[in-house]
């Protein structure tokens, strides 16, 4: 049975079934158990795709914990050892799936970990699944969508239905754009016209062939910003977002 002091920095190492280290880290308390945790949601990564494969054989990841440590400073000078020891993959080295060379924060990326990390933030990652249609359909709205770092919709298909609940956080004259641009995306697709107060705009909607939805952060802020108000469905999918006045001013303001 995997024992761990929960005060105690410790590093560790995530091995397949045939004792082949692919991940290294550090953490405290349960910090090497988190991995999995992480596979069962819908982020997508080299370590997280071995963890999903190893699953679907019926195997198990091997844990091990490699040392207890006094501090955390000592905790991340091992990780960077261990990381160097065994080699990483995308550099060609070795085995690990590490994306940095360890030690707290994105030091030493590799090229293509860099050209990934650029891509995902544009919005556009190239490879031509449903992300990217959903994607390209969202940059195609309006100029001002190519510069929303995190876009508000996402295919259906990666959707998680957690409730959208609204927040205290002030909005930004940004925040206000990205939630009009949310709301446009679902507003061109069903044509909606004109758009006016109490204009019914669905969540749910099709962009290029590709089922889509306005995602649960930004319903959330569209919700604290009183720009719509939520008629709830069975599922998150069918709900309709109904617009209040101030919506419709910050629409036209925004747009």
């Amino acid at each position: 049975m995997l024992r761990l002091k929960f005060r105690t920095f410790y590093t560790y190492v995530l091995r397949r079934p045939n004792g082949e280290p692919f991940y290294v880290g550090k953490g405290i308390g349960f910090r090497v158990l988190n991995h999995e945790v992480e596979a069962d949601g819908d982020k997508g990564s080299y370590k997280l795709n071995i963890i999903r494969q190893i699953r679907l054989t019926g195997a198990e990841i091997l844990y091990e914990i490699d040392l207890f440590h006094p501090d955390e400073v000592t905790a991340l000078e091992r990780e960077r050892e261990l990381i160097r020891k065994i080699g990483r993959a995308d550099f060609g080295l070795g085995p690990l799936t590490n994306l940095t060379d360890g030690g707290e924060g994105a030091t030493n990326l590799s090229p293509i970990s860099k050209e990934k990390h650029r891509t995902t933030l544009s919005g556009i990652s190239g490879e031509g699944g449903e992300r990217d249609i959903v994607n390209t359909y969202f940059h195609g709205l309006h100029p001002a969508a190519i510069g929303i770092a995190s876009i508000p919709v996402k295919p259906l298909s990666e959707f998680k239905p957690n409730k959208a609940r609204g927040n205290t956080k002030p909005e930004s004259r940004k925040a206000f754009l990205r939630q009009a641009l949310a709301l446009l995306a679902s507003i061109r697709a069903h044509g909606v016209t004109p758009v006016a107060i109490g204009s019914r705009i669905p969540r749910r909607f099709v962009a290029n062939d590709v089922p889509a939805i306005i995602e649960n952060g930004v319903l959330s802020r569209m919700l604290n910003s009183d720009i719509v108000r939520v008629e709830t469905g069975h599922r998150p999918d069918e709900e309709v977002l109904v617009l209040t006045e101030r919506g419709f001013h910050e629409l036209s303001a925004a747009l």
